[in-house]
């Protein structure tokens, strides 16, 4: 792959996501068991969250055993179960903090009413989230290490932010899966923020595919109907000020009403960080599939680029690569409104060896906004089977090198905008036995 760096290797593994047709039938699977053993250097005790009075049957919540015991210095393990989470469990403040299961199942009490994003009647009590480490005042300083779940979001009426973070440590979050589609009409499963230029969140094999209902479909009074938007029922989003490094890899997204892996954190006016996504499959997702900025708010971390103090080769600012979009169901058509693939914002993103497929179109294929200046598109392949727009580009100083725009069954239309076809892209006519350039 061009432009790999051996250490990001090394710490990821191959973490290939696996080919989708349709999210609700994707193939592949994330592990959903994290190993003690891997994370003993961060902590001063393991605990087996079952002999301190975690109920692995589900019945009694665990709030008391997370309070008590979810602590620093400590690694909080849940073996295999069903655990109940009934209040948001908050850490403020430094130490390392662990969260893991072993092929453990997690869900959350179960919820009456909610309005925006506060429960107001049910089981479950406050706000719509499960774990809250850090503030935006007040980040997460130590290490964070959270994962080995099924999120269980299958009954009605279930599905909320499994995690909001804001941290200026490290943050490692993997081998989760969510069951069943979030219908509380509230935030998305993942909020998070690096909130220091030397700070790390990496986000690796987790599996989002069933998406989450807009509003307008639950019980959620949120109010503006279906023609509102339903702001920040996202797969993940980031948020303004992130500086930093976040790396996301082998993520499946499925169809969410706002953005599937909205990671455009900060504005050029502020800060923006390094963003790097590897091996993402997404699909359906309202606003664009993929959304990302890149800035110069960060410094290279030992764990991505090595222990020099210099940038991984082919790392020196925002990457998407070898990463997988399709456009094949539009949800609905006022809440679902226009599926872009992948939006590049602001600065330089680098985009990579990644295809798009719209099946069915509401939305352009890859855009690069006017507000990013040297972004680059290269080895991209874009599959059109309806008439759609496949590369749009208003940025300033693109360069674009070696993609593909391939129509399937029709001709003709506007499938390239803002860069003539042959700069960078070729337009080609795909029958079932040929493929003739048209550049």
């Amino acid at each position: 792959m061009a432009g790999t760096s051996g250490c990001l290797d090394l710490l990821l593994g191959s973490g290939a996501g696996g080919g989708i047709g349709s999210i609700d039938n994707a193939a592949g699977d994330v592990p959903t068991a994290i190993n003690p053993e891997n994370y003993t250097q961060y902590f001063n005790e393991v605990v087996d969250a079952t002999t301190v009075g975690a109920d692995p049957t589900g019945e009694t919540p665990i709030d008391g055993v997370l309070n008590s015991y979810a602590q620093p210095g400590t690694l909080l393990v849940f073996p295999e179960g069903t655990y109940t989470i009934a209040t948001p469990f908050r850490h403020t403040g430094g130490g390392n903090i662990g969260i893991i299961g072993q092929n453990a199942t997690l869900r959350h009490a179960n919820v009456d009413a909610i309005q925006g994003h506060t429960i107001t009647s049910g089981e479950f009590r406050g706000s719509s989230i499960m774990f809250a480490i850090g503030r935006a005042s007040s980040p997460h300083t130590g290490t964070l290490v959270l994962g080995g779940f099924t999120v269980d979001d299958r009954e009605e009426n279930h599905g909320m932010q499994l995690l909001r973070l804001y941290t200026t440590g490290l943050a490692d979050i993997r081998n989760i899966r969510f069951i069943g589609r979030q219908d509380l009409g509230t935030r998305g499963p993942f909020r998070a923020l690096t909130r220091a230029d030397d700070a790390l969140a990496i986000f690796a094999n987790i599996d989002m595919r069933y998406g989450a209902r807009h509003f307008a479909h639950t019980i959620n009074d949120r109010g503006g109907g279906r023609s509102a938007a339903s702001w920040s029922t996202s797969g993940f989003t980031i948020g303004s000020s992130m500086s930093g490094t976040m790396l996301l890899e082998n993520v499946i997204c499925g169809a969410f009403p706002d953005n599937g892996l909205y990671l455009k954190g900060g504005l050029p006016s502020n800060n923006v960080g390094r963003k790097i996504l590897r091996n993402c499959t997404t699909a359906n997702s309202n606003v664009a599939n993929i959304r990302v900025n890149s800035g110069d708010d960060w410094v290279p971390h030992p764990l991505i680029d090595g222990e020099d103090g210099t940038p991984a080769e082919g790392y020196e600012r925002t990457v998407v690569e070898n990463c997988r979009v399709i456009i094949d169901q539009a949800r609905d058509p006022v809440v679902f409104s226009t599926q872009r693939g992948i939006r590049l914002d602001d600065g330089n993103p680098l985009l990579r060896d990644t295809s798009v497929e719209i099946h069915q179109a509401n939305g352009h294929g890859i855009n690069v906004q006017a507000s990013t200046n040297g972004a680059t598109v290269e080895r991209c392949r874009v599959d059109l089977y309806e008439p759609e727009i496949g590369i749009r580009v208003t940025g300033t100083n693109p360069e674009l090198l070696e993609n593909n725009v391939n129509l399937h069954g029709f001709t003709g239309g506007t499938v390239v905008s803002g860069v003539s076809a042959g700069r960078g892209v070729a337009v080609n006519r795909v029958t079932q036995s040929t493929t003739e350039s048209q550049s």
